[in-house]
């Protein structure tokens, strides 16, 4: 009373312990630990009140009996645990190597293989007496000083009309001088003086007709007031726009592109819906979609891609129209597209930039200046 025993169970032979405790009497509110019982000592010791110090060391007699006399593990259990450890912790690693990207599966690549030029039409440069503009003066805001910035453009001749990006010669004003036609107006020609197999002085190279006076443009038969690129391309733009129902194109162009698309996997990959678009100094003026499809395993596919150039505004057809013409039909053009594809569980998007510059003095050849591709691979 007022002191406790706690003592180990002996061992059945031929069992394994759970495990061990120490014995220990509590007196007077101390704690005084006794030494292990040792599983070997005999009954005759036990009656007798003596309990023997168990020795950790075997002798050599008990090395012989470890076979025939049961051993008591104390942390028997330490060893399950430390192995359903290690189980776990192969098995968590074997895992994020199937699942983390980059370890198990390679990203798929693509590459721009072929670009044609189908065509390139820009009807302004039909008028006559057109020279580029020196807008090197005007903001990035308004490119051709047409509106807020308006005089910073600079004509190479004094004597020529101004519309922005772009200088034309011999054009009057909008609505002419005092009772002159205003421009675009066409009236027939004086052919009295052509003879009768030629009646407007086409087939024989005689310029026998006769316009009213020098600021309207001989065209045969018919006499008109040219228009300033100004009007061109405000008239036509406002034209359009009543065909289709909006701000339709003032610039016809359509490019092909060829692309390879690379799967160095051996698991097949999907590539999805891409998207391409055509932009000429920031502003897209031709977009263009490709369906999904499908990669075998270590293979590669191409895709053909049609970009059609149909959504050009007035200022910016203005803006192509004075590049052209200061640079010697040169056209710099910017194609970008992205595509994602993935395979196993790795998923990617495919990105590609593509600085361009056309010659479309050699259409319907494709002369490119300028091509310089770089792309970009985001998981």
């Amino acid at each position: 009373f007022g002191s406790s025993l706690s003592f180990c169970a002996p061992c059945p032979r031929g069992a394994v312990c759970g495990h061990c405790c120490q014995m220990s009497v509590r007196k007077d509110q101390k704690d005084t630990k006794l030494p292990l019982w040792n599983p070997r000592e005999s009954s005759e010791d036990r009656k007798g009140g003596k309990i023997l110090p168990y020795n950790g060391t075997p002798s050599d007699s008990e090395e012989e009996s470890d076979d025939d006399e049961p051993f008591c593990s104390c942390r028997a259990w330490l060893v399950g645990v430390c192995a359903c450890a290690v189980t776990v912790f192969i098995l968590l690693g074997a895992l994020s190597l199937l699942l983390v990207p980059g370890f198990q599966f390679r990203q798929p690549t693509w590459r721009v293989d072929s670009l044609l030029v189908e065509a390139v039409d820009v009807g302004a440069l039909d008028l006559e007496g057109l020279a580029a503009a020196d807008t090197g003066r005007c903001p990035p805001g308004d490119p051709c000083g047409l509106a807020q910035a308006r005089g910073c453009s600079r004509c190479p001749d004094p004597g020529m009309r101004n519309d922005g990006c772009v200088c034309q010669r011999g054009v009057p004003g909008e609505r002419g001088s005092g009772g002159a036609a205003p421009p675009g107006t066409v009236v027939e020609a004086d052919t009295s003086a052509c003879p009768l197999l030629d009646r407007c002085g086409i087939l024989t190279g005689v310029e026998c007709s006769r316009c009213p006076d020098r600021s309207w443009v001989n065209d045969g038969c018919l006499c008109r007031r040219p228009l300033s690129t100004k009007q061109f391309f405000r008239g036509l733009e406002g034209f359009l726009g009543l065909l289709s129902g909006n701000a339709s194109t003032l610039v016809q162009m359509s490019l092909q592109a060829g692309v390879e698309l690379s799967n160095p996997n051996h698991l097949g990959a999907e590539a999805g819906e891409g998207s391409f678009f055509v932009r000429y100094k920031g502003t897209p003026i031709g977009t263009a979609k490709t369906a999904p499809q499908s990669i075998g395993a270590n293979t590669s596919t191409s895709m053909s891609v049609s970009v059609r150039v149909d959504r050009v505004p007035a200022d910016v057809a203005m803006q192509m129209t004075q590049e052209l013409l200061d640079s010697g039909n040169q056209l710099s053009l910017l194609v970008d597209g992205r595509l994602p594809a993935r395979v196993g569980f790795l998923r990617v998007t495919c990105g590609v930039r593509c600085d361009l510059r056309i010659d479309t003095s050699q259409l319907p050849a494709t002369v490119l200046t300028k091509e310089a591709c770089r792309y970009s691979y985001g998981v």
